[in-house]
């Protein structure tokens, strides 16, 4: 969570000054550190706080899908 430009300018300037957003904001990145997505948190809250279930669910709309586990061969 990026939730202040003044100690964070070298990372907002890496991901195309997603602050234009809005402050706090998420940016959520690939195995890669590719940007996958910018959330201005604002959205996730309830009242003065964060709502738990509104920020798991936006964390579960970008987990990466699971890659099918080969099965072992027989005899292997």
């Amino acid at each position: 969570m990026i939730d202040d430009v003044k100690h964070n300018a070298d990372i907002l300037k890496r991901y195309g000054n997603p602050d234009k957003h809005g402050l706090p904001l998420l940016v959520v990145l690939d195995a890669d550190g590719e940007q996958l997505t910018t959330k201005d948190t604002e959205e996730l809250e309830e009242g003065d706080h964060h709502d738990p279930a509104k920020v798991l669910a936006f964390l579960i709309e970008w987990m990466p899908a699971k890659k099918p586990v080969a099965a072992p061969r027989a005899g292997s």
